[in-house]
């Protein structure tokens, strides 16, 4: 996320840099936050939605139009107003990043998985980053969230830890009798 406010700011300048108006790199700035498959979240020291681009609105259902101006934790009662109020305290008092993962907190926000339809996990799993958002005086203002959808990652994961475990149980039986073996009695 870092590395893309820099290439957007480097976008932004070339832009002005050639006599264009501001508010075309403006909106080209909105354009790509919005289209971005990833969720992008402004909130203010007060919790209140400033941005929430395209992602956010396909799969929480709420259109900007809707949540903008909005408490996030009221319009989405599934936030633990609690533990979110703590982290975007903690952001906006330290002035730095801090991120959640989908091992800590499977989500953060409650979101139907892309492939829940064929099988798949129910819930999307996300890793997400808290970053400040700092005004001319480079005082925090507000909290950028993103949100990365990992559920395939998940799943795969969990995929991986249920083969070791097969594996590991298969390591201490023998394989024509299914008694444990002396790598069992070894290991107790």
């Amino acid at each position: 996320l870092v590395q893309l406010q820099a290439r957007l700011g480097e976008m932004m300048e070339a832009f002005l840099a050639h006599d264009e108006p501001v508010g075309l790199a403006e909106g080209l700035l909105d354009k790509v936050i919005r289209g971005l498959d990833m969720g992008v979240v402004v909130v203010d020291r007060d919790l209140r939605v400033l941005v929430w681009n395209d992602f956010m609105e396909i799969y929480s259902g709420l259109t900007a139009a809707q949540i903008l101006g909005q408490d996030l934790c009221e319009a989405l009662p599934e936030l633990s107003r609690g533990w979110f109020t703590r982290k975007v305290r903690g952001v906006l008092l330290l002035k730095n990043s801090a991120f959640t993962t989908w091992r800590q907190r499977p989500h953060l926000f409650r979101f139907k998985a892309r492939r829940a339809v064929t099988g798949g996990p129910e819930w999307m799993s996300q890793d997400c980053t808290f970053t400040p958002v700092l005004d001319a005086d480079g005082e925090a203002v507000a909290v950028c969230i993103s949100v990365v959808d990992v559920t395939e990652t998940h799943a795969y994961a969990t995929l991986l830890e249920q083969s070791r475990e097969v594996l590991r149980d298969r390591s201490q039986r023998d394989g024509l009798t299914g008694l444990s073996n002396r790598h069992h009695f070894d290991q107790g």
